[in-house]
């Protein structure tokens, strides 16, 4: 059984201070749970990461400076790449 012994950890006179945990000699303050995952999720771990790395892969740097110059120069056109966007994305639209 476990019972709360005042507030924030600071315990109330009249209340013992060990639980029947602690005198197990499991430390109440230094938790030692553990988690093990299946196969199915370590897999799933796996391929998430690998998506993630092949995405960064995708990144054109040279683009993406491209458009740092521009709009640390005050010349990137807003109306016309959000026309080119909205273009690129109807596509996809049923």
């Amino acid at each position: 059984m476990i019972t709360i012994a005042g507030v924030g950890g600071i315990p109330e006179e009249g209340i013992p201070r060990h639980t029947a945990r602690r005198d197990r000699g499991v430390s109440m303050l230094e938790p030692k749970d553990a988690v093990e995952l299946s196969a199915t999720a370590r897999k799933v771990a796996q391929t998430l990461q690998a998506a993630a790395e092949s995405a960064a892969e995708d990144i054109r740097q040279d683009r993406v400076e491209q458009a740092r110059q521009k709009i640390a120069e005050g010349s990137y056109r807003i109306q016309e790449i959000v026309a080119q966007v909205a273009a690129r994305i109807s596509r996809f639209s049923p």
